[in-house]
C-alpha cells in the first residue's frame, strides 16, 4: 500500500494543520510545536498510512481505534 502524504493546510508558527489530499480520505491532523501529541480532527481513511513533515522533520501517524 502506498502511503498518503499530508499537505500543510495552515501554519501560524505555533500550530500546523495537515490535511490528506486524497479525495476518499481527507484526514486532518493538528500538531502544536513543542507538543509531540497530534490531535486528529477528521479521521479520514482509518486504514491508510499517513506521512508528512515540515522542513527536515518527517512523521507518520496511525490512529489507534481504542
Amino acid at each position: 500500500m502506498n502511503p498518503h502524504h499530508y499537505e500543510i493546510q495552515s501554519d501560524d508558527g505555533r500550530t500546523i494543520v495537515f490535511v490528506c489530499p486524497v479525495d476518499t480520505c481527507r484526514r486532518r491532523v493538528v500538531l502544536r510545536r513543542g507538543d509531540p501529541r497530534p490531535t486528529v480532527i477528521d479521521s479520514g481513511d482509518f486504514f491508510a498510512q499517513h506521512v508528512g513533515g515540515v522542513g527536515p522533520v518527517m512523521f507518520g501517524l496511525r490512529v489507534d481505534p481504542s
